[in-house]
């Protein structure tokens, strides 16, 4: 897993969302939806037991480069997943919002 790049990983999260659904407040809901981070994880073989104790390389790189795509991106907080799970949880957002960030 550690040979796919960031936007690789992004598209593949994107496209897991897809299929397995998507939700807010936690990492993965019980029926197997998923937040961002989520299934960033799960991609990348980083999720274990429905927590998120250390991301790989790349999936680091990957949240990196989703919290550069966030609006108002703030560079000091790239270092702790960049304020992803904020975005996440936002009342506005939606699975396809979600989607559409992980894939541009």
């Amino acid at each position: 897993m550690t040979d796919k790049t960031p936007q690789e990983v992004l598209r593949e999260a994107a496209e897991y969302i897809s299929e397995h659904g998507w939700t807010q407040g936690v990492y993965q809901a019980g029926d197997g939806r998923v937040c961002a981070l989520g299934a960033i994880g799960i991609v990348t073989g980083s999720m274990r037991q429905m927590t998120i104790n250390t991301f790989s390389e790349v999936a680091e790189r990957a949240t990196c480069l989703l919290s550069a795509r966030l609006p108002n991106a703030d560079p000091d907080r790239i270092r702790w997943r960049g304020g992803i799970p904020d975005w996440n949880d936002a009342p506005e957002r939606t699975a396809d919002y979600a989607s559409l960030a992980m894939k541009r």
